[in-house]
């Protein structure tokens, strides 16, 4: 029976009861016919997933679901849940097997792998605005794949009372005592090449996983890296100012949509840059030592903006916004306090786009300003042509007063020089983020509501999605997968509870305090490690992993010797991004993509995992005799976007809100460019010199349509799509 939508849209009390959603304990069912003892293959047929999904209308890979101990000393019932998919018939149960196999884990921590599998264009089922649907770009058709929520708590992993764990090291230490488990059910994994690969958070769990694995002599070890991969998307490697703060110039520059093409903001920005000694300086191979990881320089309060919640709704929570900002109000001087509001607002001018000059009269008597209303400000504002087909906003500037969203906040000197800004400090990121939620359309109409995972969609695309825990709790489904009866599936916790406690945060270090060390045991055993960005994603950007890179060892040498900047393209022949690989390292930049970089671009996020993380593609290596790079010629046709010698590709030109496409006017676009090439020149996706043309011709082994986004007005019967 189909199970219809409008039954999975009620609340979890239908299908279970509303204790389980306060316990904070859970154990693993135990259903007919599971073998009584220990792991072996006698579980395969347990484990097989037989029994019909609801609304899954298509065939599926043979696959595998369960929950496997973790051998967690004192808490028998912490388990880690799996969902396993097989690349061919029978290629998982293959005893006599060599070819490798992949994990998948989520990040946050406490996001369900079985939660991006759904929704993020990974698994064989996919998640859409009215029902479920296959996902002909799924990562089973490249490897074997199990999807696998960690850590325990996590998802339908279970955990005994006060069994959570303490640290980044029993998350690794549980997980190996899960792979021990699974092994056995599946004995030919023990010995062929394990590929771990995550994002986001997952750039903490999976370099503590291999740091635990190469800890473990070779006898004890339940797997094997040796030809293997790790990596991770849009990896949290670093401490969260290196991938919060430090980029966040290079995300103008990406996206200077953000600010509104204003010169004067970003030029502000990079002299705050500056001030906070965050404008690190990449050498390849980097010269000088270690990097400075500078610690962020704080404001007039000592403590952060809140911070997004994670991931499927990755924003600033509006109502303890503006908490902080009034609370760093209050602790501002007297003097600056007692301002009039006329002269609060002549300086909150200085926030605004260069554009606005020529018509700025919203302020033009500043008695009179602060009589009608201190908080009257000039705002962007939209002209909005709608044709039969598509919806087109072009941002401009008028003269429309509108009310300011951040009473009591100071503005912006731009002015200012040599010095910090004592009331943001060093929050670069929350400071560009006010500037495009008070003054730039279409970010000021969200309410302060600020989605740092792709930025040009500026509501997350798969928001709108039907969300999968009605799904993963029905009945029918936990039966099927063989899950925990008594606990509550959830895409994401909203505090993981480190140590047990309520709420807490990671003690752990940062990978990057062991990454030398785990580089060069990678390297002394073959263990290739793979870190790629979606170019669009601002909460762990590609800048914060290239500099971590440039700061590791690696095969004797600190960091890549020729700068990322070789093209790739995916399966229809359009720009992919950007690729390097030295000395058993792959760095990777998928063009179009964001946090979740398979969202937007499936097909892209796919072409990259199957050529650079399974597959052996040679493009963009480095010769290590001759410092030569293998590349590909370019598609005819093919347009790549402008690359800044930093670094940067710059983004598309249109954000994405509602229903409409926002671009800006050509002569602001001019404008920008001009400026920017006053400080930077442009330069080409890869350098000329030292460069040999790979003459492998490329195969297609996946039929795959482009990434397109469908741009519709609110009263079109019909539809256009642009590729990204």
């Amino acid at each position: 029976m189909m199970i219809p939508w409008s039954f999975l849209s009620i609340g979890l009390a239908a299908v279970l009861p509303y204790a389980l959603a306060t316990q904070n304990w859970s154990s693993p069912a135990h259903y007919p016919g599971k073998p009584t003892g220990g792991y072996s293959p006698e579980w395969q047929t347990y484990f097989e997933v037989t029994d019909p999904l609801e609304n899954v209308t298509w065939p599926l890979p043979r696959n595998w679901a369960g929950s496997i101990s973790t051998q967690t000393v004192g808490s028998t019932n912490n388990t880690a849940f799996f969902w396993g998919f097989e690349k061919t018939n029978g290629s998982l149960t293959d005893t006599a097997s060599t070819e490798p196999w992949m994990i998948w884990l989520a990040g946050g921590p406490g996001y369900s792998s079985i939660a991006s599998m759904l929704v993020e264009n990974i698994g064989p089922i996919v998640v859409t605005k009215d029902s479920l649907g296959p996902n002909n770009n799924s990562w089973h058709n490249i490897a074997d794949i199990f999807f696998v929520d960690n850590p325990v708590g996590t998802g339908y992993s279970t955990v005994a009372r006060g069994g959570y764990p303490a640290d980044q090291n029993q998350v690794a230490v549980d997980f190996l005592g899960f792979l021990h488990g699974l092994v056995k059910v599946f004995p030919a994994l023990k010995t062929r090449p394990l590929h771990l690969v995550g994002e986001s958070y997952a750039g903490r769990f999976i370099p503590y996983i291999l740091k635990a694995y190469f800890g473990l002599a070779p006898a004890d070890r339940p797997v094997t890296f040796t030809n293997g991969k790790i990596g991770c998307s849009n990896p949290a490697l670093s401490e969260s100012n290196l991938f919060e703060n430090i980029p966040i110039v290079r995300v103008i520059e990406t996206y200077p949509q953000l600010i509104n093409y204003d010169t004067q903001m970003y030029d502000y920005l990079r002299e705050q840059n500056h001030v906070c000694n965050f404008d690190l300086n990449l050498t390849y191979p980097q010269t000088g030592g270690k990097l400075p990881y500078t610690r962020i320089k704080k404001g007039i309060l000592d403590h952060r903006l809140p911070q997004p919640t994670r991931r499927r709704r990755t924003r600033s929570d509006s109502e303890d916004f503006l908490q902080e900002l009034h609370e760093r109000w209050l602790a501002l001087p007297e003097e600056e306090r007692r301002r009039s509001p006329g002269e609060r607002e002549l300086q909150r001018r200085a926030w605004m786009r260069e554009t606005f000059g020529a018509a700025e009269d919203v302020v033009a008597d500043a008695n009179s300003t602060a009589a009608s209303s201190f908080a009257s400000i000039k705002s962007a504002r939209s002209t909005t042509k709608t044709s039969t087909k598509t919806s087109k906003t072009t941002a401009k500037a008028t003269s429309t007063a509108a009310v300011n969203k951040f009473p009591g906040v100071p503005p912006l000197d731009l002015s200012l020089r040599g010095k910090m800004n004592a009331f943001y400090g060093c929050d670069l990121r929350d400071t560009a983020m006010i500037y495009a939620l008070n003054f730039t359309y279409p970010w000021n109409q969200l309410g302060l509501k600020f989605d740092f995972l792709d930025i040009p969609y500026t509501v997350n695309p798969i928001s709108d999605n039907l969300h999968p825990h009605h799904w993963m709790n029905h009945n029918t489904t936990r039966a099927a997968l063989h899950a925990p009866r008594n606990k509550i599936w959830r895409v994401t916790t909203t505090t993981y509870p480190w140590g047990n406690a309520p709420v807490g945060t990671d003690p752990s270090p940062p990978s990057t305090f062991f990454m030398d060390e785990l580089a060069a045991n990678a390297t002394k055993e073959n263990v290739g490690i793979v870190w790629y960005s979606g170019n669009d994603d601002a909460l762990t950007t590609h800048w914060s992993t290239e500099v971590v890179i440039q700061n590791t060892t690696f095969g004797g040498i600190q960091g890549f010797t020729v700068k990322p900047n070789t093209s790739w393209f995916d399966d229809e022949g359009l720009y992919g991004g950007v690729v390097r690989q030295e000395r058993g390292w792959t760095y990777g930049l998928i063009y179009g993509a964001g946090h979740q970089t398979p969202v937007i671009n499936p097909a892209r996020s796919f072409a990259f995992i199957r050529d650079f993380f399974v597959g052996t593609s040679k493009l963009g290596s480095v010769d290590s005799d001759t410092g030569t790079v293998t590349v590909q010629p370019v598609p005819a046709g093919v347009e790549i976007p402008n690359i800044l010698p930093d670094g940067v590709i710059t983004g598309q030109a249109e954000v994405h809100y509602k229903k409409t496409t926002v671009t800006w006017p050509e002569a602001t676009v001019a404008a920008w460019n001009a400026h920017v090439s006053s400080v930077f020149y442009a330069e080409p996706a890869a350098s000329s010199s030292k460069i040999k043309t790979s003459t492998k011709t490329k195969t297609k082994t996946t039929s795959a349509a482009s990434a397109t986004v469908t741009v519709t007005s609110a009263s079109s019967t019909e539809s256009t799509t642009s590729a990204l």
